[in-house]
């Protein structure tokens, strides 16, 4: 984000399309999100009208009906009680409330993505609970979407399960070459 200006998810894969076509690298390029970059790249496939290689979502924050709402993240949103919080968490607030949204609005958008798409979740994520996938699975085109749970692993698989991202990440690109 811009730190205090929130960007939809339609206007963050508008600007991903904008530096893909730029750049000269549509039908070239493979799309990857964590978090609530998952939606952006989804998005961002919509926005390219396909012309991706493929969009990898790593524990994506999709459904928006799984949206957690943790105490402070309230109490940073509120206007009697936000002045009371850093910057930092009132901008996340912020994100978070118009996240949920974003996601409602576009559920009914995924359908649309034709392009191969991997959703890769750990089953213990106490973040973005697993049950996205079940999301994904129900919003996603069946024919273009793999699903990937990894047993006992969080939210933070980029970061604690690095090697075997990366080999999930090659594996998808040889199959959808």
């Amino acid at each position: 984000s811009n730190y205090g200006i929130y960007s939809t998810i339609i206007e963050q894969a508008k600007s991903i399309k904008d530096l893909i076509i730029h750049k000269g690298l549509a039908n070239k390029i493979y799309l990857v999100g964590h978090s609530f970059g998952g939606p952006i790249v989804a998005q961002a496939a919509i926005e390219l009208e396909n012309k991706i290689k493929g969009a990898i979502m790593v524990a994506p924050a999709i459904d928006p009906d799984m949206e957690k709402y943790f105490w402070f993240g309230k109490f940073a949103y509120w206007k009697g009680t936000k002045w009371l919080t850093s910057k930092a968490l009132r901008v996340s607030a912020t994100e978070k409330y118009n996240h949920a949204s974003e996601l409602e609005l576009l559920k009914k958008s995924w359908v649309k993505i034709t392009s191969p798409i991997l959703h890769i979740h750990g089953t213990k994520d106490k973040i973005v609970p697993i049950g996205n996938l079940d999301f994904s699975a129900k919003y996603f085109n069946s024919k273009v979407l793999k699903t990937s749970s990894w047993e006992g692993k969080g939210h933070l698989i980029p970061f604690t399960e690095r090697d075997r991202l990366i080999l999930e990440i090659r594996s998808f690109i040889k199959e959808n070459k």
